[in-house]
């Protein structure tokens, strides 16, 4: 849904722009055949692929450390479930399960749930650990079970800030509305080269969206090694 909004944006765009400009070339008597364009849209392409290029390559790194994290969140719950009395293992369990089915749908657009919360409130409250020795590591692995998870619901809103937004709508715009004066003799063939392009930076804007929301898309950081620690628990 999300590729076929952007593509309907730019494809809008492509055409009502290419048809203007085109009628306005002809009225102004402009010549079909505009070599100067190549240079205008070759410098516009290099700015507008070297920001792309930067942020889908920081997203992707963003990525790849919330899918870490949630590694990281699952080891903790081992390890916690390892230093408490074994009557309390239960609390453990009930927080990784509130992890996968209450926190998990709340976080493509930035959130957590109360329910996981209170669980995990509840959870640093009354676990004990199973000796003495075990409270200096499992203090410890509970600090990090709630560095990890607000970690995670704050990886789950968005982190392109809107300045950069701006610069790469502007710059994508400005790359696929100099194509609209290269007047070509061929209407047919400027519109199917313009679609071209309009496709290509359809699918880089989806795709830094995509990135932008870890949590949310076909591209998700999953509750994966969360499950597996919660069968194991």
């Amino acid at each position: 849904m999300a590729f076929a909004l952007a593509l309907i944006a730019y494809y809008a765009y492509a055409i009502v722009g290419l048809l203007v400009v085109r009628r306005i070339l002809e009225r102004a008597g402009v010549p079909k055949t505009q070599p100067v364009m190549a240079g205008w849209s070759t410098a516009l392409a290099a700015l507008t692929a070297l920001l792309f290029t930067f942020v889908v390559a920081n997203l992707w790194q963003n990525a790849n450390i919330a899918r870490g994290r949630v590694d990281g969140e699952a080891s903790a719950m081992r390890m916690i479930a390892r230093d408490v009395v074994p009557a309390q293992r239960g609390l453990v369990r009930d927080y990784a399960q509130s992890v996968v089915t209450d926190d998990w749908p709340t976080l493509c657009g930035g959130d957590g749930s109360a329910k996981t919360t209170a669980a995990l409130r509840r959870l640093e409250r009354e676990a004990k650990p199973l000796d003495a020795g075990r409270r200096a590591d499992l203090d410890a692995q509970m600090a990090a079970l709630e560095n990890l998870r607000a970690a995670r619901v704050q990886a789950g809103g968005p982190s392109i800030p809107p300045e950069i937004w701006f610069a790469l709508v502007v710059l994508s715009m400005l790359l696929l509305g100099i194509t609209f004066f290269g007047h070509h003799e061929n209407l047919g063939f400027q519109m199917g080269l313009t679609l071209v392009l309009a496709t290509a930076l359809a699918t880089l804007f989806w795709l830094t969206v995509q990135l932008d929301f870890p949590f949310c898309g076909g591209t998700t950081v999953g509750p994966g090694a969360i499950v597996d620690a919660l069968r194991s628990l």
